[in-house]
């Protein structure tokens, strides 16, 4: 018996360590020095795994509903890294990685002159503009304002903890203040819109050309979780475009009586005026009156992938949740989003996109009827 007791004890011990041993490792060590990139460092993700493909999607899915259907599906929480539409628009650069390696190039070239011989070092200098890239709000032009001090003060607070969780240069049990300083300056010089006013324009145009495909992203993301085997988990003030970073930052104030007030509002054209996030929360609310109203198809519905054809076929993902002689959802969004969008600043896509591209029913679903959310 009380050999029993201490192997228990061993393994209650051993339980108690693994969790914060690997946290500390992973989460809070090697996601901060790995920065090719930033969308898939993020909590319970593995850096090295860039995508799934649509079958490896689907099998994972499947297995879900079969081992734990009642499990949470989160893409943001208290804890997480950066914002889950940061994380959408960081992943339109897998679409274009020769425009952003010369992006990148000249931004580190035209920035040279903000830099003192202290820091930051190549790693941290790519990382930040990463940051910037995913973290710019969408309303937030290039010139001096108090929203552009504001967005340094987060990107600051950031770059400090970022610089410190690495190990690499700096720590917090010996913090490296001649670094961290030389950070902050050249953050600052950044951004003032006097040192590099050119370079600042110019990391504001590559926002603007990539952020309608990586809303996109968002609310396919978005839809996917409310769909998927699992039951939804939605973070707090995460109903609109959420680019916020690691914490406190994440856990900013919520004005949830702006978002109660947006959802009441009757008519109006969401995707007209997407960069509010109107859009977002629009889509929330459908799928989520619909799992209200059909809580079967969601608990135990199969997912049954669909095949799709034709020759934007790569563009789209395709599912339905359903149940025998019951109700089904047919789920269908956009992948790749930049071979998309003809306009950089609409989310709308042209039909003739798709050209030939069609889904292929099975027999369960071909006979039925299908409506609009």
């Amino acid at each position: 018996a009380l050999e029993r007791r201490d192997r228990l004890r061993a393994m209650a011990r051993f339980q108690q360590l693994t969790s914060p041993v690997a946290a500390k490792s992973v989460e809070d060590t090697a996601f901060y020095r790995y920065g090719t990139l930033l969308s898939r460092n993020e909590v319970g993700a593995d850096p090295g795994e860039f995508a799934l493909s649509a079958g490896r999607f689907h099998a994972a899915c499947a297995e879900r509903l079969a081992r734990y259907p009642g499990a949470m599906l989160a893409t943001a929480t208290h804890d997480h890294k950066r914002g889950e539409d940061l994380r959408a628009r960081l992943a339109v650069l897998s679409e274009m990685p020769q425009r952003w390696t010369e992006r990148v190039t000249r931004w580190s070239a035209l920035a040279a002159g903000l830099k003192d011989k202290a820091g930051p070092d190549a790693t941290d200098e790519y990382m930040l503009y990463q940051m910037l890239v995913g973290a710019w709000p969408l309303d937030l032009g290039p010139e001096p304002s108090a929203a552009l001090e504001q967005l340094r003060e987060r990107l600051a607070g950031w770059q400090r903890k970022a610089v410190r969780e690495a190990k690499r240069r700096s720590g917090w049990i010996e913090p490296n203040q001649p670094y961290e300083e030389a950070c902050d300056g050249f953050l600052q010089r950044l951004l003032d819109g006097a040192s590099a006013p050119e370079l600042l324009r110019d990391i504001w145009s590559f926002v603007q050309d990539i952020a309608a495909a990586g809303a996109l992203n968002g609310l396919a993301q978005t839809a996917l979780r409310l769909a998927t085997p699992g039951v939804p988990d939605l973070y707090q003030g995460c109903e609109w475009w959420d680019f916020s970073l690691v914490d406190p930052d994440n856990r900013r104030p919520v004005d949830f009586a702006a978002r109660r007030a947006a959802l009441e509002q009757v008519g109006g054209d969401e995707l007209e005026h997407w960069r509010d996030g109107r859009v977002k929360q629009r889509l929330i609310a459908a799928v989520l009156d619909w799992r209200r109203r059909h809580p079967p198809v969601f608990s135990h519905g199969r997912h049954v992938p669909l095949e799709i054809e034709g020759r934007a076929a790569r563009h789209l993902l395709a599912f339905a949740r359903l149940i025998d002689h019951g109700a089904a959802l047919l789920m269908v969004v956009p992948r790749f989003p930049t071979g998309l969008l003809r306009q950089p600043d609409s989310l709308r896509i042209d039909p003739q996109c798709w050209e030939d591209t069609c889904l292929r029913l099975p027999d369960a679903l071909s006979a039925r009827h299908f409506r609009r959310l």
